[in-house]
């Protein structure tokens, strides 16, 4: 070869080499640190409770390792930038460090750079939001939001998820963000609410739920929760059965309207009407495509309402034939145990207790939760006490109560039961403790006044 052709490739080559190094080696500098500084930030994410990742919120002072790392990440990730300004994950990671450090203006920064590098990635736009709702910046963080492509059920979902696991406080603050997000929406108003009333301000849900349907006028579940509170919390049964009907006007099948204007009607007295509302939603019942639990309540529920409704008013064979109805239709067996309860009850009024043992020895048998376990065992107490045997029946009524303490009813109902079964000292004890939970009832003071004098 050539001489001279041989030296101009050597050239050629070296040459190329040192535009490599030049080009390659800064970028793989600045890869290392920034994946460095990364794995701090993960690190203390992983590892410190309380803090959000998508949220731009600073870690506590008294947290000095957790800081330390942080600082470890800042540096890493300034190196990182030494070595290749066009490192937009760099700008990335250092604005989630500096938001962890509680500098979101800076985090603000970072971010900015970022989107500016990639403004494809959602992520920069994302994080500069946070950084701008950290510094109270509302409109922005919101215009940020938006044109990273988040939509207002991602807020809602990430507030679902909280809900779920019970941290209430940070739900809150996803569906207020849902409403920032959104204002013109009833929807986070709703959600909003039901973290209010699940917290125990019923004041404040009512009028979250309020502006929710004003926002939102054909939010059936706004109505509904409307409804329950004027049902439960404030005892207004005229504007429960308002709500109510205003959801039977949006509920493409509304069961859970009718359930809740027939338990309001039933409340004021109209029996009547009562009957008509619970008879519709059995009757509605039969619509319902069943593909998961909620579904298969909506199918059955109304079943044992009917029934039980006839049962409190006396109508013996109707409850006993409508329990029987609901037996039948709930092939799941999800609800098998109150229909069994309820043929057990409508069997003891109408005298027949040995059948009520019965149905209630199976009840005992199928799903129940704490309080219709004590139901049971309550109703097969007073099975036993039907046909005299008093010892056994009293023994259930035990089991009852000690499944249900709090309940007041049953728990005077043992001592009374104690006091009538001769067993003085068990039911002086048993008044003695009903008496510290209500020191003001009349009866029992009255009850033990007379076992002590004896």
């Amino acid at each position: 070869m050539n001489s001279n052709l041989r030296n101009i490739l050597i050239a050629i080559g070296l040459v190329t080499l040192l535009l490599i190094g030049l080009y390659v080696v800064p970028r793989g500098l600045s890869l290392f640190y920034q994946i460095r500084g990364g794995q701090h930030i993960e690190y203390v994410l992983r590892h410190e409770e309380g803090i959000e990742e998508m949220v731009c919120e600073s870690l506590p002072s008294s947290d000095k390792d957790a800081r330390q790392e942080i600082q470890d990440a800042i540096d890493d990730l300034n190196l990182a930038m030494r070595f290749n300004k066009n490192n937009s994950q760099a700008y990335y990671y250092l604005g989630k460090a500096h938001c962890l450090f509680g500098d979101p203006e800076g985090a603000k920064e970072y971010f900015q750079q970022h989107t500016e590098l990639r403004p494809d990635n959602p992520l920069g736009y994302i994080g500069l939001g946070f950084a701008y709702e950290a510094v109270e910046d509302i409109p922005s963080a919101v215009t940020s939001w938006y044109e990273s492509g988040l939509v207002i059920h991602d807020f809602i979902d990430a507030g679902q998820q909280e809900n779920e696991s019970k941290q209430y406080d940070n739900a809150l603050k996803w569906y207020q963000r849902a409403e920032r997000f959104d204002p013109k929406n009833g929807l986070p108003w709703f959600y909003i609410g039901s973290v209010l009333e699940e917290l125990g301000d019923v004041d404040s849900a009512r009028s979250a739920y309020e502006e929710a349907v004003r926002l939102s006028p054909d939010h059936v579940n706004s109505y509904y929760a409307l409804g329950d509170i004027a049902l439960n919390s404030d005892e207004d049964y005229e504007s429960a059965i308002h709500y109510y009907r205003e959801a039977s006007e949006i509920d493409s099948i509304p069961i859970r309207a009718y359930l809740g204007i027939g338990e309001s009607t039933e409340k004021i007295g109209d029996k009547e009407q009562a009957l008509e509302a619970y008879t519709r939603a059995n009757l509605l019942s039969n619509q319902v495509n069943i593909s998961g639990y909620d579904d298969w309540w909506l199918h059955i529920w109304p079943t044992y309402t009917l029934g039980d409704f006839y049962l409190r008013n006396g109508e013996i064979d109707l409850a006993i034939s409508t329990f029987a109805e609901g037996v039948d239709r709930d092939i799941n067996e999800y609800f098998s145990a109150w229909f069994l309860w309820g043929l057990g009850r409508a069997s003891v009024q109408n005298g027949d207790n040995e059948g009520a043992k019965e149905y209630l020895s199976q009840a005992l048998n199928n799903k129940t939760n704490f309080y219709l376990s004590s139901q049971i065992n309550l109703a097969l107490g007073q099975a036993f006490i039907g046909q005299g045997d008093f010892d056994q029946g009293l023994e259930y009524i035990i089991i009852a109560h000690e499944k249900h303490q709090s309940n007041k009813g049953l728990h005077l109902y043992l001592a009374d039961m104690l006091s009538s079964a001769g067993r003085l000292e068990e039911a002086i004890a048993e008044y003695q403790r009903y008496l510290e939970k209500w020191p003001s009832d009349l009866k029992a003071l009255s009850a033990l006044d007379a076992l002590l004098e004896d």
